[in-house]
């Protein structure tokens, strides 16, 4: 009897500690998708959801991103399936377009985000 107690409870402690787990899991992804390392101190980002086009998708040495309009200079970030930065430039956009070098990023799906002083860019691409 008591060790059925014991082993009760001990799975009991465990759903306990997954749900936290993931309690904990899940607001770090909503805080890491609503921050804004340019204007960090802001109350409310500034989001434009305006069409990039990514190519080529997959890609295998380089990603091109084009349609990045009212931007000069911004921050581009590259984060892979589970939300690690594995990358981190600082360019100019020039001719409304980003060419960035991916050759060392294992094969996956990835997200690029641009960030400028005016808005914030996402898109997802596949390295082959």
């Amino acid at each position: 009897m008591q060790f059925a107690f014991k082993e009760r409870r001990q799975r009991l402690l465990m759903k306990k500690l997954v749900l936290t787990l993931f309690c904990v899991s899940l607001s770090f992804l909503v805080n890491a998708q609503t921050f804004d390392p340019i204007n960090s101190d802001s109350k409310e980002q500034k989001i434009d959801v305006e069409k990039v086009k990514i190519f080529p998708n997959p890609a295998t040495s380089v990603v091109n991103i084009a349609g990045i309009f009212n931007c000069q200079r911004a921050a581009i970030y590259i984060f892979d399936s589970y939300g690690n930065q594995v990358n981190q430039y600082f360019w100019e956009i020039k001719n409304h377009a980003l060419s960035i070098p991916v050759p060392r990023l294992a094969k996956g799906i990835y997200t690029v985000q641009i960030v400028s002083e005016n808005k914030s860019i996402s898109a997802k691409f596949y390295k082959k």
